[in-house]
């Protein structure tokens, strides 16, 4: 027997189970949740289209029974279903966008456009929080130490584009520091803020998926998992 694990899931959790506030820990969990997200439905799709030999057992009429295959679909509401051609579409895009190592914004970009002809990316909050929490994981992975400039307190007043847009939006308040604005994001506001992020990404994603089967089956079971989280 084999299992499908759904990591967006498991970082999530991970995320909530974090007693502390480290903003660049849950940054960073939340952020990965949303790249997990895309390989879950990937893989799932793929899971079940799959076909798995198996060889029958021998019998007086068959002494060397040649393997078979099984598969290719699974059971939905008692009925065997199996991929639509608009799921297979769905799984190849999101299967070429990881080999060619396209940036996670554009990935998620490239996967609403076609599953939603007439989406703005300028009127969505959903995105445009996402894409925030995207650039802040990136400016935590390839941190800069150049000097800062300090103001009249010795405090940073320098700080990335996407804090300072943060900022901007009252997710976070300037609590600046003469250290790093690394400290900036140790805040319950931060952390939430993240979460949520992640969360709303992955449930427009799941409004929008093709209406068959297997897709619907997949958001009852992934959506039904992101309400359990209950964070600020």
């Amino acid at each position: 027997m084999k299992s499908l694990p759904f990591h967006g899931i498991i970082l999530l959790e991970k995320s909530e189970k974090i007693k502390h506030i480290d903003g660049t820990v849950h940054v960073a969990l939340c952020a990965m949740a949303t790249e997990a997200f895309l390989e879950d439905l990937k893989s799932y799709y793929q899971a079940i289209s799959q076909l798995r030999p198996y060889t029958p057992k021998r019998s007086l009429l068959n002494f060397n029974p040649e393997p078979r295959y099984y598969g290719g679909g699974a059971m939905v509401d008692g009925r065997m279903e199996c991929c639509q051609l608009s799921e297979r579409h769905l799984e190849s895009l999101i299967d070429s966008n990881e080999k060619e190592r396209v940036r996670l914004t554009d990935k998620y970009e490239t996967v609403i456009k076609h599953l939603n002809p007439d989406w703005k990316k300028g009127e969505d909050e959903s995105f445009k929080n996402f894409k925030r929490l995207v650039g802040l994981r990136n400016d935590l992975i390839h941190i800069k130490s150049d000097e800062i400039s300090l103001n009249e307190n010795n405090c940073a007043s320098d700080h990335p584009k996407v804090l300072k847009e943060l900022l901007r939006l009252g997710v976070i308040t300037d609590e600046r520091t003469p250290i790093s604005w690394i400290f900036m994001l140790d805040n319950e506001s931060l952390v939430g803020w993240a979460r949520r992020a992640a969360i709303e990404i992955m449930q427009e994603i799941l409004e929008i998926i093709p209406d068959a089967p297997i897709s619907n089956s997949f958001k009852a079971k992934y959506g039904s998992a992101l309400k359990t989280f209950k964070f600020k």
